[in-house]
């Protein structure tokens, strides 16, 4: 999908209407804890290459030849399906861990807010 810069988009999470799918609670517990669920179509998968590398992200497309796996918040790599021996699903999420411990309360419920507000 080509954005409006002109690039193509890269967009790492579901934010474009998570406060119309997402509880208060639901956006608090994945600030806090990212890992411990996961938003449908956003679920990490880690692919273990015939070089032993392990590459970890979230699927953004296939096709017979290829995989292309979103590895960062602007990263997208795209890997020869030919290299790929093993794909299992991941546990851990994208989204860094320790937010909530590098900023205050107040910032914390300022996000929550801003987030419910995405409708």
């Amino acid at each position: 999908m080509v954005g409006r810069s002109g690039k193509a988009e890269t967009r790492a999470g579901p934010l474009t209407a998570i406060g119309r799918i997402r509880t208060r609670r639901d956006l608090l517990e994945a600030i806090i804890a990212p890992s411990a669920s996961f938003v449908r179509s956003y679920e990490p998968v880690t692919l273990t290459l015939a070089s032993g590398k392990l590459v970890s992200g979230i699927p953004k497309g296939e096709t017979a030849t290829e995989i292309r796996l979103q590895t960062g918040p602007e990263s997208v790599e795209v890997i020869p399906r030919g290299q790929v021996e093993e794909m299992t699903p991941g546990t851990v999420s994208l989204m860094p861990a320790g937010i909530d411990k590098q900023i205050s309360t107040q910032e914390l419920a300022d996000l929550i807010a801003f987030l419910l507000a995405r409708q």
